[in-house]
């Protein structure tokens, strides 16, 4: 038995959770199916479908989240090595100091 979209109210939640899934990829492409009937076993493919978008735009987030972490990691590092210089250096400016005190005596 075939079942209309919007007369089942499923339409509405997929069709925003659709547009909310293709709004953050390159490719945007609306279909109308307010005046489609379907098969449950469509729905459930259709919907099989939106699952493994939304999982694929989880995993990627993921990535995008662990490479900014990475960046951040690599300028925290950037500082503390400039830093670790600066200090290093004050220390060898002392020690030339004492060098050429020594030479003097």
């Amino acid at each position: 038995m075939a079942c209309t979209w919007a007369k089942t109210g499923l339409f509405m939640l997929a069709t925003s959770f659709i547009f909310s899934l293709l709004s953050h990829t390159d490719q945007l492409d609306i279909i109308s199916m307010a005046e489609t009937t379907m098969m449950p076993e469509e729905i459930e493919l259709e919907m099989a479908k939106i699952q493994r978008l939304r999982e694929v735009l989880v995993r990627r987030e993921s990535e995008l989240r662990f490479m900014m972490d990475d960046i951040q990691l690599c300028k925290d590092i950037m500082n503390l090595k400039k830093e670790l210089q600066s200090l290093v250096a004050i220390p060898e400016k002392e020690k030339q100091r004492w060098r050429n005190k020594e030479k003097m005596n």
